[in-house]
């Protein structure tokens, strides 16, 4: 569903882009304003009604009343300040700010700077803010805490356990947590970089320029970068992640798949997180595909310390041909009967690793098949190590017998495993009927 909605709005977005250059006006800023109009547009269609959500142009006002540079395009909820005499423009209170878009009709090289710089103008009333975030505000951390345990493959830390984390694996939980609290930042580059190797190039100068200033790593960098058909996605949990490699966590990747895609799943995820998103989103069984482009690990060395990145090399030839980081469809998990028996051990509140090794062996299991059964689950970010305890990663693990007899088992807080199985068995009728006679 969510595919036929993004082709949708790439085909009136295309329509209203030949409409801009059919009016024949030049004069920069007019144009400039044109697609910036465009922009809320789209975002008006995007958006379910009844929230109640507004699509503004203006300021982000920060807690201690200054305001960030003017934002092309913002989404907010609440109550703005109208600006006198500029119709349409409001000072907007940072803690109401969903989303900021910063509008281009081309991006290369120092347009992707002084698009970030504007944003980041943005996360600077942003953390202060944050500092004034308490636990009693209502802010709710359980994504990105979720998140973490499907990254690194063990639960958030609860209260003082923070404080025993490794470095890098507080950055990773910090990085998710900021960025799930902070406005998405939204770069949308009408045209420019022509295909998606040379925005990969340009997004790479353009941290290599960078690299010394503040702001140029973390949470602070964007969201979505958009230029034409091509996209450099921020995979932070909002809502792309995938498992460390080798201790390094994903950072960015990027993609040729129609880019409105991207700002639907990251709009659609942040109002989801807030509110309830519309019922069909959640649903689609389809998995979105994009390259590996940045990973990064958060190294401290004393006075020295942050996060390191490392280029994922691809070449022009090979970047059609690079293997993919998900498959073709979402399913769940295959589980055996020993898996789907250790499931229903664990329970809600965990099982220590002796206690389980003797419940197994209580119905003739050995202990090396059963910790072998376990791994097999924290490596499908089923369950997870908690010291020597055994806990869920996911929100509300179900299992389930489809109807040719395998037991699966997944997540069920969206409604994906329902969709599954109800396509499963539709094929599987449909496959039985077409079979012929005996």
């Amino acid at each position: 569903m969510i595919r036929n909605v993004a082709a949708l709005l790439q085909a009136i977005q295309s329509k209203e882009i030949e409409s801009i250059a059919r009016s024949g006006i030049s004069h920069a800023p007019t144009v400039g304003t044109q697609y910036e109009g465009l922009t809320s547009a789209l975002l008006n269609r995007i958006i379910p009604a009844e929230l109640n959500l507004e699509v503004v142009t203006g300021f982000v006002e920060g807690i201690d009343g200054t305001l960030s540079g003017q934002i092309d395009c913002m989404l907010v909820r609440g109550e703005g300040v109208p600006v006198p005499f500029v119709a349409g423009a409001y000072k907007w209170p940072i803690r109401d700010v969903l989303a900021v878009f910063e509008v281009k009709k081309t991006l290369f090289g120092e347009d992707l700077t002084d698009a970030h710089d504007q944003l980041q103008s943005v996360m600077e009333k942003f953390w202060p803010y944050l500092d004034t975030v308490k636990p009693g505000d209502g802010v709710d951390i359980a994504p990105p805490r979720y998140v973490y345990g499907q990254i690194v493959g063990e639960p958030a830390p609860v209260g003082r356990e923070f404080d025993t984390l490794p470095f890098d694996k507080e950055q990773v939980l910090r990085l998710l947590i900021n960025d799930h609290i902070a406005p998405l930042r939204i770069i949308l580059g009408y045209g420019g970089y022509k295909s998606e190797h040379s925005l990969r190039d340009g997004f790479l100068n353009f941290l290599s320029r960078n690299h010394s200033r503040p702001g140029y790593a973390g949470s602070s960098l964007p969201s979505l970068i958009v230029c034409g058909a091509n996209s450099v996605v921020k995979v932070n949990g909002q809502p792309y992640y995938f498992p460390l490699r080798d201790g390094h966590y994903l950072c960015f990747a990027s993609s040729s798949e129609n880019p409105i895609l991207w700002i639907l799943n990251l709009v659609l995820t942040k109002i989801s997180n807030l509110y309830a998103a519309p019922e069909w989103y959640g649903r689609d069984l389809t998995i979105d595909h994009f390259s590996p482009l940045l990973w990064g690990r958060a190294e401290n060395h004393g006075i020295r310390k942050g996060w390191v990145y490392t280029e994922n090399v691809i070449s022009k030839k090979d970047l059609g041909t690079v293997p993919a980081l998900t498959t073709e469809e979402w399913r769940p998990v295959k589980i055996t009967e020993l898996q789907a028996v250790l499931l229903g051990l664990v329970g809600n509140d965990g099982i220590h690793r002796d206690e389980l090794i003797r419940e197994l062996q209580g119905i003739g299991e050995t202990e090396h098949t059963s910790f072998e059964a376990a791994q097999d689950l924290v490596e499908k970010r089923l369950l997870g190590w908690n010291a020597d305890k055994l806990v869920f990663l996911t929100r509300h693990c179900a299992t389930a017998f489809t109807g040719s007899g395998e037991m699966v088992a997944a997540d069920m807080e969206d409604n994906r495993l329902f969709e599954w199985m109800m396509r499963e068995e539709q094929w599987r009728k449909s496959s039985s009927q077409s079979k012929p006679p005996p």
